[in-house]
């Protein structure tokens, strides 16, 4: 690696510049899908055990756009020992946040799970009352093909199925194929009998994962940055300056002596 590092230093740095702006790009994408899915259910739970994870990731975005171009700097300045610590030093703080937020979202997932339930379970008793979560619970049940939070009878039990003429009926979302007051048909083949919460947490837990994978991925690769930058910054600092004196073109050796007279 200390080979590689010394001899194609600059090709080195230019290849971990490409690779930090693909990431980039890779964490933008992922942050854009996670936004667009949550957006329509985000008066169902916090979101923010999803929106928190997706805007650390468009911060470090952010940082590795920057830090590739101070790679490539650094490839093209390739004396400049400054750029060098700046390269390190930003590497460093960002795979620093890579294992704390990967470390986080591992401890904390249990938390988002209770999270999750909690907040369907009080968004399915606000149905009747708010436009906004109606808007939610039928988006959702209609795009994960599920209905209420564990399973089709929660609606009998909400505010919403209290009223007379919801009795014994789901709302029309819950219906395999949407009709007008197709919800009054509690058949088996008619509407969905899955709940929506198991659906929701997998998702969320895809989600999650994904984070975590692309932390613990690219913390690798900025770990072999960090290495390729100690590597050169040592064979730097040892050869800053040389033991030996160079001659000039018009230095010319003494004659050796041998003891013999004149």
């Amino acid at each position: 690696m200390a080979g590689c590092c010394n001899i194609s230093g600059r090709l080195v740095l230019m290849l971990l510049a490409l690779v930090f702006w693909f990431f980039a790009a890779g964490m933008i994408y992922l942050t854009v899908h996670i936004f667009d899915y949550i957006g329509p259910m985000k008066h169902m739970f916090d979101v923010y055990y999803l929106t928190g994870p997706a805007g650390v990731l468009i911060g470090l975005s952010i940082l590795l756009t920057i830090v590739g171009f101070i790679g490539c700097l650094t490839s093209c300045k390739e004396k400049s020992r400054c750029l060098h610590i700046t390269f390190f030093v930003m590497l460093l703080v960002i795979v620093m946040m890579e294992i704390t937020g990967a470390v986080l979202a591992i401890v904390y997932k249990d938390e988002v799970n209770t999270a999750i339930e909690t907040g369907m379970t009080q968004a399915i008793n606000s149905y009747n009352d708010e436009d906004n979560v109606q808007e939610s619970w039928d988006y959702m049940q209609e795009t994960l093909h599920c209905c209420g939070v564990h399973n089709y009878t929660d609606w009998e039990k909400t505010p919403w199925g209290q009223v007379p003429e919801h009795k014994n009926q789901v709302p029309d979302s819950c219906c395999k194929e949407l009709t007008e007051n197709c919800g009054k048909d509690l058949s088996k083949d008619n509407i969905y009998h899955k709940g929506c919460y198991k659906m929701l947490y997998d998702d969320v837990k895809e989600y999650l994962a994904w984070i975590i994978a692309t932390a613990i991925l690219f913390a690798l690769v900025q770990i072999f940055g960090l290495v390729c930058t100690c590597v050169r910054l040592w064979g730097k600092k040892k050869g800053g300056s040389s033991p030996y004196e160079v001659l000039g073109e018009d230095a010319k050796p003494e004659p050796i002596s041998r003891g013999y007279p004149a």
